[in-house]
């Protein structure tokens, strides 16, 4: 459990891009303000000091955390959204395990104008409907790392949410039955694919993770038939067991600058035909935890229609230091100035000499 809490945490710092680093104390005024003590409606003279000094505050950053039990437990809720519904611009309902759906729906009665960033992680969440994103005409980033969201968990008919940029999906399980249902259910296979409904939904979405879901190689086909590739910046599909990686071929990602496909089946053929895949844009590269080789890392040193790339990523691989300059001497390679070799055979003292033979800014 104290893993997972470290897990947890880093998790939450990925994803939010926008990052306010909130101060302890405002961990005290968030108990004060939803305490009897101060919301019970009959110390008024509390309230307004209350009010006046969390107000500055949310001005400031526009950043609040509510934790799920006080929010199911606590009755002052209503009142203390009324007061500062107009000024959230993040919201982070954290772990509510098996009562996150129900806190969530709590929400379904207010708008929140400003808000652009929704972080439910660790709430086992299993569904996403109109409802709940009507109140959120802002938002640009919604993650559900960690909840119980499935194949049709998003429950939005056609409902259209124009400003979503950026969904994070990681570790959610029920995304493993993914591509591996049974084709004689009939009921089943009329239901839209995930991939389908998100595109739908999220017509303007660049930023896609969906990761340590165990989803398999169809979750490749379906971002590529689906058409979502086109607007995506950046796409993290790691830890799924992803072996085949063809249908990229035929993928449009004009705008691609950072792609992970970290932590799965990928070597040999896998390696080739990302080579031979067409990123104009390309600025960033994980094949962290696959299992590519010196001989695969030439291979994609003959890559053509990539951009010119900045960062590679090559940790927990058998990488060797002389498969490292090898790739190094290469045209195609010229660009770059990260390389993450943690974890690799290259040796700390070998990193140090790669960094200035090829005059790059840092190898971990």
């Amino acid at each position: 459990m104290k893993n997972f809490a470290k897990l947890a945490f880093c998790l939450l710092t990925f994803s939010s891009q926008v990052s306010y680093g909130m101060k302890e104390e405002k961990d005290s005024w968030t108990s004060k303000i939803l305490s009897n003590e101060y919301l019970d409606g009959r110390d008024r003279k509390s309230l307004v000091q209350v009010n006046k000094q969390f107000q500055q505050e949310i001005d400031k950053k526009g950043y609040y955390k509510l934790n799920t039990k006080k929010v199911l437990e606590n009755d002052n809720l209503d009142t203390f959204l009324s007061l500062f519904k107009d000024k959230i611009k993040t919201l982070i309902l954290s772990a509510g395990a098996e009562k996150g759906q129900e806190a969530l729906d709590k929400f379904k009665k207010f708008t929140f104008p400003q808000l652009t960033e929704l972080n439910l992680m660790s709430n086992q969440i299993s569904e996403i409907t109109e409802e709940h994103l009507k109140r959120f005409p802002k938002i640009e980033i919604l993650n559900l790392t960690h909840n119980d969201i499935g194949t049709d968990s998003f429950k939005l008919n056609n409902f259209k949410c124009e400003t979503l940029r950026s969904l994070i999906l990681i570790n959610n399980v029920q995304l493993s039955r993914y591509g591996k249902r049974s084709i004689y259910d009939n009921n089943i296979q009329k239901k839209p694919r995930l991939i389908q409904t998100l595109k739908k939904s999220f017509p303007y979405i660049t930023k896609l993770t969906i990761a340590h879901s165990l989803t398999g190689n169809k979750l490749i086909k379906d971002i590529v038939n689906s058409k979502i590739s086109d607007h995506l910046e950046v796409l993290s599909v790691f830890g799924n067991e992803i072996s085949d990686i063809d249908p990229l071929l035929d993928a449009s990602f004009l705008h691609l600058e950072k792609l992970d496909l970290g932590s799965n089946d990928l070597y040999g053929s896998g390696i080739y035909s990302l080579a031979e895949c067409k990123f104009p844009k390309l600025k960033e590269l994980s094949l962290c935890e696959t299992k590519i080789s010196g001989k695969g890392l030439m291979l994609l040193s003959q890559a053509e229609g990539w951009g010119k790339l900045k960062k590679l990523h090559l940790g927990w691989t058998d990488i060797g230091a002389n498969d490292v300059e090898d790739f190094l001497n290469t045209g195609f390679a010229k660009s770059i100035k990260f390389l993450d070799l943690r974890a690799t055979k290259v040796s700390e003292e070998e990193k140090e000499n790669i960094r200035k033979k090829f005059h790059l800014k840092e190898v971990k």
